[in-house]
């Protein structure tokens, strides 16, 4: 196999995790969501920066998850109060295996576009956004530039296919004094468990 710098990265930023998870330890935003009954999410999110991102244990709930032009779109974000827009959001874009399998990240041509709606089928294209300064813009700060989500199926109907999984991404900005637009190194690795319901 051959080894990029983005699978160097994310292997020696891995962090080993042992024994079964002790529920009376979850983060107040996994028991938030837990108590308002949402089942769209993505759980026990972690990340080697926290300047970049202050993420230990946290919960997103699913705000957006639909169809979005030829692929299915997802965004997750903090509860807010009423009214105000979260500081953050993660957004995914990919096409719904109808099998288990392992989505691998894919970057578009155009590293700054929000919308990834032309992804290739088997990988998944995402960006974070921080809202600080612009929350009714959806911008790229950092890109998803590698890494993997696992997309098991738990459960499936006629009507909707139930994924969950463990992800870990590697994030960076992109240097967009360059032409055409580069990425620059991953600045950040995030990793967590993504549970999502789908329409079929």
């Amino acid at each position: 196999m051959t080894r990029t710098p983005l699978t160097i990265f994310l292997a020696l930023s891995a962090i080993a995790c042992e024994g079964d998870k002790d529920d009376s330890l979850l983060h107040a935003t996994c028991d938030n969501l837990d108590d308002r009954g949402l089942d769209d999410r993505m759980d026990d999110l972690v990340t080697n920066n926290a300047d970049v991102l202050d993420l230990d244990g946290h919960c997103l709930e699913a705000t957006f998850n639909q169809i979005s032009g030829a692929a299915w779109s997802a965004r997750f974000a903090p509860k807010t109060d009423e009214g105000e827009s979260p500081n953050y959001h993660i957004q995914l874009f990919f096409l719904p295996p109808e099998e288990s399998t392992q989505l691998e990240a894919f970057t578009p041509n155009d590293l700054m576009a929000a919308q990834c709606v032309s992804v290739p089928e088997g990988s998944f294209c995402g960006h974070v956004d921080n809202n600080a300064e612009d929350p009714g813009v959806d911008d790229v700060d950092y890109r998803i530039l590698g890494g993997f989500i696992d997309m098991s199926i738990t459960d499936q109907t006629e009507a909707w296919t139930r994924f969950e999984g463990p992800f870990e991404w590697a994030l960076g900005t992109i240097d967009v004094a360059q032409q055409p637009f580069a990425p620059n190194s991953p600045s950040v690795r995030l990793e967590g468990t993504l549970r999502l319901t789908v329409d079929r």
